[in-house]
């Protein structure tokens, strides 16, 4: 009889094992389609409680902060940059016996009071022009002028030739240096180091200037900055105590601005003076409201 009993119960653990072992097996099945690591415990979000479909997180993109204003143009203006502004509305000026360079439509001009750099051959201005009426009036010069900067904004690499500047100036650039395609809240252009002169010249700080030259998203508008910038490796002024660099431009001009584009492109954006990222920061929060 106990040998019966003993059976009986050594049969019921069997039975009463199976019966757990399958349902630990049922439990620690996933779901067809389930891809949870063993051991992680996920927590339900408050949407998914819900019953909700999460959407992807997106980052808002909020605009550049203004503090500056000038009829339709609006930006950021940094203490480091200037101090205040000059408002001017310019009015339209030539005529059919004007030079290109003395003829424009009426625009506003900005000048930086208090810029860190006094006395250069540039001065410190953000100029908006109306693209439409500037054509009517230069049809022949700010046509192709508004085809290659559109080509230089879309990716295009500077040539030989000038980049499109406004106004137009009675000179040539010589060289060209930290070229960049930069977008502003209102469109986008293109931002570089670069010296104008009548003639072949050293390149120096007195003359040399930072410009970005840029449209509007509609075509509107064409924005210039031009403001003059240093770099401690040049000097203050063109002078030459020994001459010598006279004799280098002379011989082979095209080599000697070449170096210099060279060096200033090998040169961080923070050495310059006013440095290239304060430049860029006030491109960035341009807008313009018509």
């Amino acid at each position: 009889m106990k040998r019966s009993l003993s059976t009986f119960a050594f049969l019921a653990i069997v039975l009463l094992g199976c019966g757990l072992l399958t349902k630990a097996t049922q439990s620690g099945t996933a779901q067809p389609g389930a891809t949870e690591k063993p051991g992680v415990t996920k927590k339900a979000s408050v949407t998914e409680k819900a019953g909700a479909t999460q959407e992807p997180t997106k980052k808002a993109t909020l605009p550049a902060a203004t503090n500056t204003s000038c009829n339709e143009l609006s930006f950021y203006l940094n203490p480091d940059l200037a101090s205040s502004i000059k408002c001017e509305t310019v009015p339209e000026s030539g005529g059919a016996d004007a030079m290109p360079f003395n003829t424009n439509p009426q625009y506003t001009k900005v000048s930086l009071v208090g810029y860190p750099l006094k006395g250069r051959m540039m001065q410190p201005v953000i100029s908006v022009f109306p693209v439409q009426r500037y054509i009517e009036l230069l049809p022949d010069v700010v046509n192709p002028d508004v085809s290659a900067l559109q080509e230089l904004i879309a990716g295009g690499t500077p040539g030989s030739n000038d980049i499109p500047i406004l106004p137009l100036q009675n000179a040539r650039q010589l060289f060209l240096a930290q070229f960049a395609v930069l977008q502003f809240q209102s469109g986008s252009g293109v931002g570089y180091v670069t010296q104008y002169a009548q003639a072949y010249v050293p390149i120096n700080n007195h003359e040399l200037f930072f410009s970005f030259q840029g449209l509007t998203s509609d075509g509107k508008y064409w924005i210039s900055i031009i403001v003059p910038i240093s770099h401690p490796s040049l000097w203050e002024a063109e002078g030459d105590p020994n001459n010598t660099i006279w004799t280098t431009i002379n011989d082979n001009p095209d080599a000697y601005y070449s170096h210099i584009a060279e060096g200033l492109n090998a040169q961080l954006p923070r050495s310059f003076v006013p440095t290239i990222v304060l430049l860029d920061a006030l491109i960035k929060s341009i807008t313009i409201q018509p």
